[in-house]
């Protein structure tokens, strides 16, 4: 036998629907290990986590703590162009909602040049790095 999963669902449901859900997973040969019931806020919360694309409208105001303009170990710091087109780029990311059209960002020729050196170096890691069912689903030929 295999190693197998742990899961663990947190759902709303009667505990007849749950020994329903169980006993239908054990007719499709899961075995359950450990199956337990608990009464709603008998655990903890689960965290808010987007439930469809809108939902992250809300989560715009999310940032970083590695930033370049006050983190000494970003690559980025100091350097006042790259934190300039930084900006700009995450003001666009921002401004943008669910539905809007997605804008148009004209990258400059170094972005464009630096972008090619990253896609040249990484598409020669493939073979090495990555397993078969990524290749032929990524690069079918």
């Amino acid at each position: 036998m295999g190693k197998g999963w742990d899961l663990l669902v947190d759902c709303d449901a009667t505990k007849d629907q749950l020994i329903a859900a169980a006993s239908t997973l054990t007719k499709e040969h899961v075995e359950l290990t450990s199956f337990a019931l608990y009464k709603k806020n008998a655990i903890e919360e689960v965290p808010w986590f987007p439930r469809h694309i809108s939902e992250l409208d809300k989560c715009s105001h999310c940032i970083t703590k590695y930033d370049p303009t006050t983190d000494p170990r970003h690559p980025g710091h100091g350097d006042a162009t790259y934190i300039a087109r930084r900006n700009f780029l995450n003001d666009h990311a921002m401004e943008y909602r669910h539905g809007d059209p997605i804008p148009i960002v004209e990258y400059t020729e170094l972005e464009h040049a630096t972008w090619k050196a990253v896609y040249e170096k990484l598409r020669g890691l493939h073979e090495s790095h990555t397993c078969l069912a990524y290749r032929l689903t990524l690069f079918p030929d």
